[in-house]
């Protein structure tokens, strides 16, 4: 009895030993861990704990390839915007025959409206149980942000299937910009002295920035996108209504190029884009970079080349949860860039 005492006094006092020297209290651990003696709650395991606490397991019950700790759950997401205007009709119906991007797909497939329609609906169908994971939709119209992301993202799944020339591709997507911007102007969405210089074919590039700023106020009016930002948000004086001036039009009319930022903040057609960007494509759901580079081609004989890409504008050592914020809050969406290039045509 005196022994047995003695040996489980030492097991104790090995278990609760505190030692300041970083590699005694390696060693100690590592020979705590090989006793199945347990750690206190509050220490922290080393590289070489984990090492044997992995090959221990291994030998007497083994690993599992997916991982022993079970994958955290993400923070729900937000409820979805409602989205509405005069602008909604003109980018999507829910009867998908009347809107402009049908209305240029039939015409660039040569498929009528209907059959597209159909085909469109089935898809979204086929996908709308995987899509309703991250983004559950309320209603199924496309004022739910969520339900437009999806008929969006089964539009674009069907045209690449349909149109496989890349230039037809690239040709599809800017029409709609340039038939969106044509209604939007028809229409008088936006003031008219944002549009004189569109309507004249004449001026700069500093002539167009009213037109720009009305056009993306009026996405964000719409609920299509909660911000936006025309400019590096890090150059104060370059952004918004001083995103370009008088040297960048004599660059431009010299034949030289100019770069331009513009960040859309919760875009509805997010989802639908980073899914399609995932599965290995860049033909993908986009209004605002087509409009805009429509808006762009009115300022003189200028070519446009936009790329967009996405980021998150908020840094998160975990990306399913916010910084600082507690547990169940909906994580934060990413920004879509366009990075515009205008040059001049020789």
């Amino acid at each position: 009895m005196t022994a047995s005492r003695e040996i489980e006094s030492s097991d104790t006092s090995i278990a609760n030993i505190d030692v300041q020297s970083p590699k005694r209290r390696g060693a100690a651990s590592i020979f705590a861990i090989a006793l199945g003696i347990p750690l206190p709650s509050h220490a922290v395991k080393g590289a070489a704990e984990y090492d044997l606490e992995y090959y221990l397991r291994d030998a007497f019950m083994g690993n599992n390839k997916e991982g022993n700790l079970p994958a955290s759950q993400g923070p729900p997401p937000r409820p979805p915007r409602q989205l509405g205007g005069p602008l909604l009709p003109l980018l999507l119906d829910d009867q998908l025959e009347s809107c402009i991007v049908m209305q240029e797909f039939s015409r660039i497939s040569n498929t009528p409206v209907t059959e597209l329609g159909e085909e469109i609906k089935i898809f979204r169908n086929k996908a709308a149980r995987a899509f309703q994971v991250s983004h559950p939709y309320v209603q199924e119209s496309v004022r739910d942000e969520y339900f437009f992301d999806l008929t969006c993202y089964s539009i674009w799944r069907v045209a690449s299937v349909r149109i496989q020339d890349f230039s037809k591709r690239d040709l599809f997507v800017r029409n709609v910009g340039r038939k969106l911007l044509d209604e939007v102007i028809r229409l008088g969405l936006i003031p008219s002295k944002n549009i004189n210089t569109l309507q004249s074919g004449s001026g700069g590039l500093t002539d167009t920035l009213p037109a720009v700023i009305g056009i993306l106020e009026l996405f964000k009016s719409s609920g299509f996108c909660t911000k936006f930002q025309l400019g590096d948000k890090n150059d104060e004086f370059r952004t918004g209504m001083l995103a370009f001036d008088e040297l960048d039009d004599e660059e431009l009319r010299g034949g030289g190029s100019i770069d331009c930022l513009v960040s859309v903040l919760d875009a509805s057609t997010l989802g639908g884009a980073l899914q399609i960007n995932g599965e290995g494509s860049r033909f993908y759901p986009d209004f605002v970079g087509p409009v805009l580079a429509a808006i762009w081609e009115r300022a003189g004989r200028v070519s446009i080349n936009y790329e967009s890409y996405f980021v998150d504008p908020v840094y998160r050592p975990n990306p399913k949860q916010g910084w600082n914020e507690p547990p169940g809050t909906p994580a934060g969406n990413a920004s879509q860039w366009y990075a515009v290039l205008g040059s001049l045509d020789k």
